[in-house]
């Protein structure tokens, strides 16, 4: 088996490893809720493309925390 990604069990976040093939990948992750007893098994897309210098020079990324699931801050 290929190893194509690198997840952080803590945080959830998904990086996807160099050399992945470009394409849609598709995982299947569990999720655990721990106030609420809960697993659930959910499906995750990864769309890789390659990008060039140019728009990686260029990119910006934003990371939200401490937001629960039942608020809206985004409108």
């Amino acid at each position: 088996m290929i190893l194509l990604c690198r997840l952080n069990e803590q945080t959830g976040q998904l990086t996807m490893l160099a050399g992945a093939p470009k394409g849609n990948h598709t995982l299947r992750v569990n999720v655990r809720d721990n106030k609420w007893q809960k697993t659930v098994t959910s499906t995750v897309t990864a769309n890789v493309v390659y990008l060039n210098d140019t728009v990686v020079e260029s990119s910006a990324s934003i990371r939200l925390a401490g937001l629960l699931c039942n608020e809206q801050y985004l409108y």
